[in-house]
């Protein structure tokens, strides 16, 4: 990441290179406190979906 640039860049599995604004580039005040609350908000979804898989997993796991 060029800091002057503020973006990510680099090869993927293809070969391609994209480019990825970073996070909280140019965010300002009330931006990132929606950020914040928005990645919090994901993040309590992403551990719920991740505490069902565990459960179907288990339970699948424990039939065999």
């Amino acid at each position: 990441m060029s800091p002057e640039s503020g973006v990510l860049s680099g090869p993927t599995w293809n070969g391609s290179t994209p480019r990825f604004n970073t996070v909280g580039a140019g965010l300002t005040g009330g931006d990132a406190v929606r950020v914040r609350d928005d990645l919090k908000r994901l993040a309590a979804e992403l551990e719920k979906h991740f505490d069902r898989e565990e459960r179907y997993l288990v339970s699948a796991l424990n039939s065999l």
